[in-house]
Parts: structure tokens; sequence; C-alpha cells
């Protein structure tokens, strides 16, 4: 679960949605590759957030708070 003890470097092994890992390169990359979750999310969308920064839960009103200043 996020935070993933910071870390920089994430592994998953996830089956791609192809259903073989010869596409498990792009599976976490390309949109036809990605597993998915049983409601169709992406089952690594809380792992790329984390990895590109998004803010966690409770944060953006920090961040508003600093552009209004």
């Amino acid at each position: 679960a996020p935070p993933y003890e910071n870390t920089h470097m994430l592994v998953t092994d996830l089956l791609p949605s192809s259903g073989t890992f010869a596409n498990a390169h792009p599976s976490v990359g390309r949109d036809q590759f990605t597993p998915l979750t049983h409601d169709g999310a992406p089952a690594l969308r809380d792992a790329w957030r984390h990895i590109f920064g998004a803010q966690e839960e409770g944060d953006d009103a920090q961040d508003e708070d600093a552009r209004d200043e």
C-alpha cells in the first residue's frame, strides 16, 4: 500500500490483461496490457500516482493555501 516505504522502484507479478507474461514489460504503461481490477480500474493506479508524486489525501488543502499566499 502507498507510500510503499518511500521506494523508487516497484516490482509486480500481476498478470497483464493479455493473459500472458509475454507482454509483461509494456503492461505497466500501455492500456491494452495494463492489469485491471474486478471493476475495470488499473490495478497499479495507486503505484503510478505515488511514483509521479500525486499528493496523499488531505494534502490538497495545504497546496491550495500555499498557492493563495
